[in-house]
């Protein structure tokens, strides 16, 4: 089971799992994730620049890093959705 913790706070439900990529680099580049979230009314996750995120698979950590942009759009069929990279 993926799990998706920011700020060493499980937010797994709020994940848009489609959206969700890790790539793990073998050289000296560093590794990369994106996700998107879409809003939820008062319960939303709110992803914020410079979050330290940790993705594991299971009790295996296959990411750790921090939010280095955040962008907000508008979609018409599912309204504000934040589309995170890492």
């Amino acid at each position: 089971m993926i799990t998706v913790k920011i700020n060493n706070v499980d937010k797994s439900d709020f994940i848009n799992w489609t959206s969700l990529s890790v790539t793990q680099n073998l050289t000296n580049l560093v590794d990369v994730a994106s996700f998107t979230v879409r809003k939820f009314g008062d319960k939303t996750l709110v992803p914020v620049y410079d979050d330290d995120i940790e993705i594991l698979d299971g009790t295996t950590k296959i990411f750790a890093g921090k939010i280095l942009k955040v962008e907000e759009s508008v979609e018409a069929s599912q309204g504000v959705v934040y589309s995170v990279n890492c």
